[in-house]
């Protein structure tokens, strides 16, 4: 993205972020951002925002890390930023499929391959996720087969799963 704050990127005449908050705040009881930079102005849009708490670029498992650290309930619902249509289901699904299989983290499955920063994760997985963080560590597929995760079935809905990691592809969803 050329250094560009992916979550800021605009995307049909709006940042990725607003995109993500109108599709994912009707599923949650409540949101927080998670951000390393541009602070202010995220939080214009009036949700908790925290910054990793871990020096130096760990990825998306200190975003998450930290989430865990503040988050209100027992489980922690995340997507990533560059996600600009998730399902309107996704959160429930995902809950479901987690506690059905006994699971404390709960992935998607797009019918191609698993996407594991939509996810549900049960905040009693702090410690292992600090553990693997703190080996220097930052691989989000390897902490998650740790896990052994639950994978909830969105085949039928993997368009919904694209994101953007280019300025290519943001020419592409246009």
């Amino acid at each position: 993205m050329n250094g560009q704050d992916k979550g800021l990127v605009i995307y049909k005449n709006k940042p990725l972020i607003e995109h993500l908050i109108d599709g994912f705040s009707p599923q949650v009881s409540s949101c927080i951002i998670s951000a390393n930079r541009n602070i202010p102005r995220y939080q214009q849009y009036g949700y908790p925002v925290y910054s990793d708490e871990i020096e130096g670029f760990s990825g998306p498992l200190a975003g998450i890390a930290t989430a865990l650290k503040h988050c209100d309930t027992d489980w922690l619902a995340c997507v990533p930023c560059d996600a600009f249509s998730i399902p309107n289901n996704l959160v429930q699904q995902l809950h479901s499929q987690a506690l059905s299989s006994k699971s404390s983290l709960c992935i998607v499955d797009d019918g191609n391959r698993w996407q594991p920063l939509y996810a549900v994760i049960h905040r009693q997985l702090l410690n292992s996720l600090e553990d693997f963080l703190s080996t220097g560590n930052k691989r989000v597929m390897q902490w998650v087969k740790l896990q052994h995760p639950a994978v909830a079935n969105f085949s039928k809905d993997k368009e919904l799963f694209k994101n953007i990691n280019s300025l290519d592809d943001l020419e592409r969803n246009i």
